[in-house]
């Protein structure tokens, strides 16, 4: 259940599995509790280390792993070296996840600097997902990238 306020008459409305359009009594704007922000925000934290520390091995999250050709002009053994790198990840702090999510960090390999990204898309990967913590809902693309790529 999660719990949404209209911006425009306050009124809440607790929710079980969708993100309201519009409130039902105004027609305002619906926004997530602080709690629920929260909540989503340690649900897509969770989700995404998990993607990542596991190179999308595990299945019940849907997703990519890609880089860009920067990246892929390195060659197989830099490659490796990365995706190590990439599942050893776990400085997160207020200046590289301000929203909590795990979903961006800077790497350093072999005194070369890479940068990855989680973005969050539809299961068809058409459109950006409307619910990045729900994993029926979402699909990860991880892209990894030199600096100058970004």
């Amino acid at each position: 259940m999660a719990v949404y306020e209209c911006a425009n008459c306050d009124r809440a409305e607790v929710l079980d599995s969708f993100v309201p359009d519009a409130c039902s009594v105004c027609g305002g704007s619906m926004i997530a509790s602080d709690e629920e922000r929260a909540r989503q925000a340690a649900a897509i934290a969770e989700q995404n280390d998990r993607f990542r520390k596991t190179l999308n091995r595990d299945r019940s999250l849907a997703g990519r792993i890609v880089q860009t050709q920067g990246v892929d002009a390195l060659g197989y053994q830099m490659h490796l070296k990365i995706a190590v790198a990439l599942m050893e990840f776990d400085t997160f702090n207020e200046d590289n996840d301000p929203h909590g999510q795990h979903d961006y960090g800077v790497l350093t390999v072999d005194g070369q600097r890479f940068f990855w990204k989680i973005d969050y898309y539809d299961p068809q990967y058409e459109y950006g997902s409307d619910a990045p913590h729900d994993p029926a809902l979402t699909a990860r693309v991880l892209t990894v990238m030199l600096p100058s790529e970004y």
